[in-house]
């Protein structure tokens, strides 16, 4: 058998169609074919790859411990890393999307310059037109050189840094559609202030009510929303917030930067994608964020209409299946949805709030839904500089991928919604010990009405949701 391997992501990787490596396994993820060996550049220890249509698309990752010659495969793609080049050895950067080494340069293909850290120096050329190589000296505090591929194509010697973009950009670079921050969320959101559809022991205000009640605020350019902890309220629900995005989205990467999250007895807060249009659940719903009183692990679900339904063995990720059926149309199995819990440290409740909070992202595309969680000092660099890039994120915490078992078409035009509600149809019904004044929706309400300094913990506070 003949393979013939031709180069891909600008030199970083060599890869091949029909063909598989056997053994030196490391682990599997979620990824298109043409991603592969992004992820395999920005896993530590991976040195070659396979690509197969398994699960909607995984990317297995190996080691050099795998095969020394490939097999043959029908229908996948196999590929292998080649970091060096010129006798330097390039490590990935910005999620991939660039290469980068120590005390070398390229000649010639300038574009520009700008002044910053050589940290920014990749981000840099990644927003550049033209640009494909670039270096990093010292020069004047701290330049980045940018370059187009008329540059040298193997780097010379020099005394700073130079590396060059992947094309993981082309396929895998996204474009900031919107930021929900301090600077315009009350102008991006609509407040709701019906009846609770969760039937809490809430009474949801308008954003001027909320705002007027010191209730929605922004202070140092963190973003609160919270629950009134001040007043007992005897004959009616606890003053809270709920709101929606004014936009809708067919799809994207949605990237949400918290820094604390309610908790504690009673609570009941979430952060999803809601479909809109249809009557609910058929435009489907992603529950990103959710748990109740106690908690310290996340709920990530689904709900959608019927013939929407997964296996264990379909989802590649690390959090535990609960239920496969996530059909919650007319009641059915009791609107639980297609969940999952998510046993990360620090992903929930108190525990998160006292780490400062973190990251959660969601990527919901044509082939599937994957959600990852980063607590605050495990963010992934290309996100902390604008150029958020899956593919070197590694498996995810929850993975639902299309397929015949679901079909993309149960998820339409999500609009970001978030709320803080109090006990209601599943708070209510957890409620119990340690919460005190007995168990259930009655005790849960008086507590509600009743304990108003036991709800200091109930808001959110958010740098940002883009």
């Amino acid at each position: 058998m003949s393979i013939s391997f031709q180069s891909g992501n600008n030199g970083a990787v060599e890869w091949a169609s029909n063909c598989d490596w056997t053994g030196g396994d490391i682990s599997n993820t979620p990824a298109t074919g043409a991603n592969c060996g992004i992820t395999c550049l920005t896993t530590t220890g991976c040195a070659r790859f396979t690509w197969t249509d398994y699960g909607g698309g995984t990317c297995w990752l190996k080691s050099s411990a795998a095969s020394a010659t490939p097999v043959a495969a029908a229908g996948t793609v196999c590929g292998y890393t080649t970091p060096t080049l010129g006798g330097y050895t390039f490590a990935a950067g910005n999620g991939g999307a660039v290469m980068w080494a120590s005390d070398c340069d390229w000649t010639g293909g300038d574009v520009t310059s700008a002044a910053g850290a050589g940290a920014s120096c990749g981000a840099a050329c990644l927003a550049t037109t033209g640009c494909a190589r670039f270096t990093w000296t010292d020069y004047g505090g701290g330049t980045c050189w940018l370059k187009s591929s008329a540059a040298s194509a193997t780097p010379v010697a020099g005394s700073g840094i130079c590396g060059y973009t992947t094309g993981a950009t082309s396929a895998s670079a996204r474009q900031l559609v919107d930021a929900y921050d301090a600077s315009n969320i009350f102008q991006m959101v609509d407040f709701f202030d019906g009846a609770d559809p969760t039937h809490g022991d809430v009474v949801f205000l308008s954003g001027a009510g909320a705002q007027s009640a010191g209730l929605a605020y922004v202070q140092n350019n963190i973003v609160y929303f919270a629950a009134d902890s001040t007043n007992v309220y005897a004959s009616s629900g606890r003053p809270s917030i709920r709101w929606s995005s004014i936009n809708t989205y067919s799809s994207g990467l949605f990237v949400f930067d918290v820094v604390h999250m309610p908790a504690g007895c009673a609570t009941w807060p979430a952060l999803w994608l809601l479909g809109t249009g249809q009557t609910w659940p058929y435009a489907g719903e992603i529950d990103i964020i959710e748990g109740v009183n106690q908690a310290t692990t996340n709920q990530q679900t689904l709900h959608t209409s019927e013939d929407c339904s997964f296996t264990a063995s379909q989802m590649a990720q690390t959090a535990t299946l609960d239920f496969g059926d996530c059909n919650s149309a007319n009641g059915a199995n009791g609107n639980e949805g297609c969940g999952t819990t998510n046993y990360q440290a620090n992903a929930y409740g108190a525990p998160f709030n006292a780490n400062g909070g973190g990251v959660y992202a969601t990527e919901w595309s044509s082939t599937g839904i994957s959600i990852w969680f980063f607590p605050r000092n495990a963010i992934p660099s290309d996100i902390t500089a604008g150029a958020p890039n899956p593919a070197g994120w590694g498996t995810p915490s929850s993975n639902w991928p299309f397929g015949s078992w679901c079909t993309a078409n149960h998820f339409q035009d999500m609009t970001i919604v978030l709320d803080t509600t109090f006990c209601g149809d599943w708070a209510g019904n957890a409620y119990g010990s340690p919460c005190l004044g007995g168990s259930g929706i009655p005790a849960c309400n008086w507590f509600v009405q009743h304990s108003p300094s036991a709800f200091t913990e109930a808001y959110w506070a958010i740098n940002s949701l883009k």
